[in-house]
Formats: structure tokens, C-alpha cells, sequence
């Protein structure tokens, strides 16, 4: 059964999603060569059209020069939003988790002893995921980071040093996914006065510190010039070439949305005048709105995906990725392969502190900011040598704004897209008494991938209304009574990090005065005060970051891992795991850098991409081939938009 060519609620037009995304009756009818004699299988079955599996995906049907494979993408929620929430004009923030009309849910349980870490933020269920809600911040994994006992050496080679692209490779797998995420460029659209005076103060600070069992110092791990301590921040603000606009803050569903366009204006000039035809010549589909059940496997290869729609056969040869946060990639993999007992190991997340503080204006000589706005965004990393010798990391993300006597908002303006001159000019009058600076403290935790009852893990518990068992999650930094030592050593790391936080707040006070928020994590009902808030209250829930991590770890040997160096869970010969579920280790930063590289790197995997050499002929590929045949008008249902006036 096909939709209807337009869908149209009571307020709009569904144009933009009936442009992207397919029913499953016509996905599958789509594969059928009794209704259509050329029809071919889909090859890759995505389960989970988030931020990885859409840069999985994408990038499958990117670098499939032959055009020889098919790519089906199942995500559970709708298409919602074809933008980052900052992209697009203000407040157009979907409500929370609980409200009418929310993207937010939590598909997994939790008995974890502390009641305060069970409410996670969950997942975002939209195409796109948590990719058009996430931060920014995205620093690159440094050499500490990726310990040679627990990272495979071919993963560490391929994302710290030049291999791609073959054969005269120019960057690693982490550059090519900055470059992806807008990484590469660090504070392209951060600048000024009061940027260049808070960085000068910061670096003059870092380079007088004694260093003791923690080194301060920049985002790639050192500090030979102030540029070290910009921030790393997944924004492009300036065109990366002539021609183009710039990419603004990443995320994956305009990813998914180009490729869906793209497939289709490829399959209507095959088949212009048989939607149906067309449908079967699409290398990639988009099936929004459907929950996968369960994987149905046949000795070492999954034969099958089950849906709460339906089913769909994997053909031999095929493979399936799961793209999914960590927790439920991890529930389907204990559902699929249950003789795996590492699975669920290995639980990580980010410990978080938010401290926040102010000092006057007139402390820095010569800075002259009362007429604007002026905002700043900094980035500090953290090495700790815990007691028996290993390193701990953390980073401090650092935002600043030149406020008046009532602001307490260190992000005022900074990250915002606003296109109205009126509102942007609210901003002029501004009276910069105070500069009010954030101090963002990420930790990383330890995992546990030997104990059989690790302090943290996933497990899977009661049945959903789909009568499949849930993720149950535990995740403490030392839970009453567990006497975990990595317990310990997480809190030690957390208080290393904070200390950090009041040793940097006086770096950027100087000799100056300097007042502490009382309660920053709730600003409304703060007060300014004398002296730094207890650490109490600075610290985030553990739940509370979005980056869980870890479970399905990659090793060299399938005994002590749960993942090849590929992601392919050893025990299946075709199903891959995308996304941070697959670190080895967690390090400090935000996984969005590392969850694209790693998954690229596998997408790599599973089709190879085209060389140098092959690439260069094919720059011209943007004409006719998107723009659909001369007669696209005259049928709705997905056919060329506006979108595909160029690459």
C-alpha cells in the first residue's frame, strides 16, 4: 500500500517528509521481482536512523561508487525536525521527556541503587536523533586516551594517523570526521576582546601552574601557543570552498535527507514514470515510524529483521548495522546473541560539573565592552595520575559572556542562530559590568569488562508492549556498599576535575574580586556569593550526559571483546555496531567525534570507497543526475524538491 502522495495536517503540508521517507509495504515491495523484474534486496539494514546509523548509512550510500548496493534505514520515530534546533529560528525545541508533542523517551529501565541516576534524558526518536539536539563541543581523543592494552592497534592507527585517502592519505579517520562535523576548524565564529583577553589571561595562568598529579594544559594535549586552548566546536560558521554555505552546527538528518533525495532523482530518471519502478531502483529508503522487535538469526548470520510492521529478509551477503543509542544496541545485541556474556559489560559515561562565577568588567584593563554582547568559548584538557599510576582525563569547556548586574547566563548569545536584526540588536544595550564565565567539567569513568557483576552494566529485564525484554541499566560512580575500587577511583577523578574548575576561576579573576553562583545548576534560584558552592552542588546526575558508552566494546580476540576491530559482533558473520557502544575506552571527550570516524571507518568496511584517482572524475555528478526529469512537477510524491539544486 502506498501513502497518499500529500499528507497534510491541520497546520501544514508533510512535503519535506513524504519527500525523505517510505512506508515499509513500499520498501518491501520495492525488492520484489515478482512486481518488478529488476528488483534487487537491500543489502545494509540500518536499524536506527540516529546520529550514527545516519552517518553509517550516508556514507554507505556515498562511497558505493557502482551503485551496486541497496541501504535501508529503520528508525522508531518520525521525521521531525530537518535541522539542528539551532540552526533553525529560536524555540522550535521540541518540550521534554513527558510532554505533548516530545521526541524524548526511555525505552530501558534502571535499578540503579541511587535514585537520582535513573532518570536518563533517553533517546531523541526522530530521524536524526540526538544529532540535532547535542551541544558541539567535540575534542579529538588524545594519545592517553586510546591505551594499547585495550584498544585494537589497527583501530588506534587509523583514527590518530594519516591513512585516508588511499593510496596518498592525508588525514586520519578522527580529521576526516571534523571535517565532517565542522570540528576542524576550532572558534571559527568565536572572537573579540573579550575572547583574546580571557584566552591571554588563561594561557598566562596554565603556563605558571604547577602541575602536581594533574596537567592543564590544551585541546590536542598540549600548550605551546594560546591557539591551544580555543574551542573545539562542531560549528562552521564560514564556507568550507567558494560557492557553498557553511554547514553550521552538524547533525545527521540533513545527511539522510540529501541521500534520500539524491537515491530518488537517480531511480526517476531509471523509472520516470512508475513510482513503483522508481521505488525499486532507489539505492536508499528511509522507513520512519517503525520499532525493530528482534533480529532473527540462523547459526552465525542474522536472516531477518522483525518489526512491530512487519518483517524483512536479509539476503545472503547482506549485513545488518545497528545504529541505535548504546543501551538499546546493546539490549538487541543480549536478545540476539545471549551465549555472549560480555555483553553489558563495560558501562560508561561522563561525570559533569557546572560551575559558574563572575568577575568585573573593570579587572581587565583596557577592555572596552559596553556597547555589545561579547561572548567567549574556551577549552581546557585535564591528565590526571591516579594512585596506581594510570591516567585520568578530563576537559573543561569554558563559555563567558559580558553581562549586566542581573545576568547570570554565560551562553547569552553564543550557539543562537538569529535571524532577526530587531532581536539582535536587543543585545547593544547591554550594560557589561560583569563577565559571568562557565566552567563545563567532563570526567571519564572507568569500565569493568572482567566481572561477571560489574558495578555497571546492562541487562535485560521485563518484557515492552512489543513483548520484548527491556534494557535494564545500572550506572554509579560507587554504589552503598558495592565497594568497587573503580568506584573510587571515578570519585577521585571527579574531585581532581573540580578542583581544576576553582584553580581555573582564579587564573581568570587574577588579583581581581569574584563572586560564585550559589546553585548552578539552578540558576533561578542562585544567588551570588563570596565563596566557591559546595561540589555537590556543581554535580550533574551520572545519567544525565547522553553519553553512555562502552558495552559492546572492539578488541582484538573474541574472548575479551565483544566487537572486531570492524564493530562486527564476533559471533555474527554480518550484523555491525555504530556509535560509542564500541569504545574500548571512554576518554573525556563527547563521542560525537569518535562515533563518526569509527563509523565511516566501518561503513569503509562493508563497501569499499573509491580511490583518489576515481574520485576526480566523478566531481561533476551534481547536474542532471539531481535534479530529476523535466516533468517531476507534475507528480508530488516525492519527487524533486527545491532541495536538489545543486550538491
Amino acid at each position: 500500500m502506498r501513502a497518499p502522495l500529500t499528507l497534510s495536517t491541520t497546520f501544514s503540508l508533510d512535503d519535506i517528509g513524504r519527500y525523505v521517507c517510505n512506508m515499509l509495504d513500499e520498501a518491501t515491495a520495492s525488492q520484489d521481482s515478482g512486481i518488478h523484474p529488476d528488483a534487487r534486496p537491500f543489502d545494509f539494514i540500518v536499524i536506527g536512523g540516529g546520529s550514527f546509523g545516519g552517518v553509517a548509512a550516508t556514507h554507505l550510500f556515498d562511497i558505493d561508487a557502482s551503485h551496486r548496493h541497496r541501504v535501508l534505514v529503520l528508525e522508531a520515530g518520525p521525521l521531525a525536525l530537518p535541522e539542528h534546533v539551532q540552526n533553525l529560528p529560536p524555540d522550535l525545541n521540541p518540550p521534554g521527556k513527558g510532554g505533548p508533542g516530545t521526541v524524548w523517551g526511555q525505552p530501558w529501565l534502571s535499578d540503579s541503587p541511587m535514585s537520582f541516576n535513573q532518570n536518563f534524558p533517553g533517546l531523541a526518536f526522530c530521524i536524526g536523533g540526538r544529532s540535532v539536539f547535542w551541544g558541539g563541543w567535540s575534542p579529538y581523543l588524545i594519545d592517553s586516551e586510546l591505551p594499547d592494552s585495550s584498544w585494537p592497534a589497527s583501530v588506534k592507527k587509523d583514527l590518530t594517523q594519516k591513512v585516508l585517502p588511499r593510496p596518498a592519505p592525508v588525514e586520519s579517520y578522527l580529521d576526516a570526521a571534523a571535517r565532517q562535523i565542522g570540528t576542524d576548524t576550532t572558534n571559527d565564529f568565536v572572537f573579540g576582546p573579550l575572547h583574546e583577553a580571557l584566552r591571554q589571561r588563561l594561557f598566562d595562568g596554565l603556563k605558571a601552574r604547577i602541575a602536581g598529579n594533574t596537567v592543564l594544559t590544551g585541546n590536542r594535549g598540549s600548550l605551546t601557543r594560546m591557539e591551544d586552548l580555543e574551542a573545539p566546536l562542531a560549528v562552521q560558521s564560514a564556507p568550507s570552498r567558494p560557492g557553498t554555505f557553511p554547514l553550521n552546527k552538524f547533525n545527521s538528518v540533513q545527511l539522510l535527507i540529501r541521500a534520500a533525495r539524491i537515491a530518488q532523482a537517480e531511480a526517476q530518471q531509471a523509472a520516470p514514470f512508475d513510482l513503483g519502478a522508481s521505488d525499486a531502483k532507489k539505492r536508499l529508503m528511509i522507513v520512519d515510524n517503525i520499532y525493530v522487535t528482534r533480529l532473527v538469526r540462523n547459526g552465525a548470520r542474522v536472516v531477518r529483521v522483525e518489526t512491530n510492521q512487519g518483517g524483512i529478509d536479509v539476503p545472503a551477503g547482506g549485513g545488518v548495522v545497528l545504529g541505535m543509542g548504546t543501551i538499546e544496541n546493546t539490549r538487541m545485541a543480549l536478545n540476539t546473541v545471549p551465549e555472549k556474556k560480555l555483553i553489558g559489560r563495560n558501562l560508561m559515561a561522563h561525570l559533569r560539573s557546572n560551575f559558574t562565577f563572575r568577575v568585573p568588567h573593570s579587572s581587565f584593563q583596557g577592555l572596552n565592552l559596553t556597547k555589545e554582547l561579547a561572548v567567549s568559548a574556551l577549552f581546557v584538557k585535564g591528565i590526571h595520575t591516579r594512585s596506581n599510576g594510570t591516567k585520568g582525563h578530563f576537559h573543561v569547556q569554558i563559555t563567558a559572556s559580558g553581562v549586566g548586574e542581573l545576568g547570570m547566563n554565560s551562553e547569552a548569545e553564543l550557539f543562537k542562530k538569529i535571524p532577526n536584526i530587531d532581536e539582535l540588536d536587543q543585545f547593544q544595550d547591554l550594560n557589561d559590568k560583569w563577565v559571568v564565565i562557565t566552567l563545563r567539567g567532563i570526567g571519564e569513568m572507568i569500565g569493568d569488562k572482567t566481572s561477571s557483576d560489574p558495578q555497571n552494566r546492562i541487562t535485560l529485564g521485563e518484557a515492552d508492549g512489543n513483548g520484548v525484554p527491556r534494557a535494564v541499566v545500572r550506572l554509579e560512580t560507587n554504589p552503598k556498599g558495592a565497594g568497587d575500587p573503580r568506584g573510587n577511583e571515578d570519585n577521585k577523578l571527579w574531585d581532581a576535575m573540580d578542583a581544576a574548575c576553582d584553580e581555573i576561576a582564579t587564573m581568570f579573576a587574577g588579583t581581581g574580586p569574584i563572586q560564585y553562583l550559589s546553585l548552578p545548576n539552578d540558576p533561578g534560584n542562585a544567588v551570588w556569593q563570596p565563596n566557591p558552592p559546595p561540589r555537590n552542588n556543581r554535580r550533574d546526575t551520572l545519567s544525565s550526559t547522553h553519553h553512555e558508552s562502552g558495552t559492546l566494546w572492539m578488541g582484538e580476540k573474541a574472548d575479551a571483546s565483544v566487537t572486531d576491530d570492524a564493530g562486527r559482533i564476533w559471533e555474527l558473520d554480518n550484523v555491525y555496531v555504530v556509535g560509542p557502544a564500541i569504545l574500548p575506552t571512554m576518554g573525556s571527550p563527547n563521542p560525537m567525534l569518535s562515533g563518526v570516524a569509527l563509523s565511516r571507518r566501518t561503513a569503509e568496511r562493508l563497501v569499499s570507497p573509491p580511490t583518489i584517482a576515481k574520485l576526480m572524475p566523478g566531481l561533476s555528478i551534481c547536474s542532471t543526475a539531481l535534479r530529476g526529469p523535466s516533468n517531476a512537477g507534475d507528480r508530488p510524491d516525492r519527487e524533486a524538491l527545491p532541495l536538489l539544486t545543486g550538491c
